[in-house]
């Protein structure tokens, strides 16, 4: 059974990954929470991005640095399992998404609670 801040971490991190990548059905990869929660797409998933931690977005996305994507997954807080190179490919839909003033305070609220 998930604790309250367990279940309100997980609904964050779900959330800032809507907001990022889309819903689950229209993304060309899967997520798995550090619960065991998946989300998969609606077609093969490509790889699986693999949040170790709920504080795993937090250490991918502050600072808003490509750096900071590479110092989670060097930490082990973000892993990538199956095709890598398809993976690289997240940084350039999170730039895309985060140009949107309104999509930036949305994700923040996530991403710090």
């Amino acid at each position: 059974m998930r604790s309250g801040n367990g279940a309100a971490a997980l609904a964050h991190s779900r959330h800032a990954i809507e907001l990022l990548f889309g819903p689950p059905a229209q993304r060309q990869f899967a997520v798995r929470y550090w619960d065991g929660t998946r989300e998969e797409p609606a077609t093969d998933a490509a790889f699986t991005l693999v949040l170790q931690r709920p504080s795993a977005l937090r250490d991918m996305l502050l600072p808003p640095t490509e750096l900071s994507i590479v110092e989670a997954y060097l930490t082990g807080a973000v892993d990538v399992e199956g095709d890598f190179g398809a993976a690289v490919t997240m940084g350039d839909a999170i730039n895309s998404r985060l140009r949107a003033p309104a999509t930036l305070v949305s994700l923040v609220r996530d991403v710090v609670a």
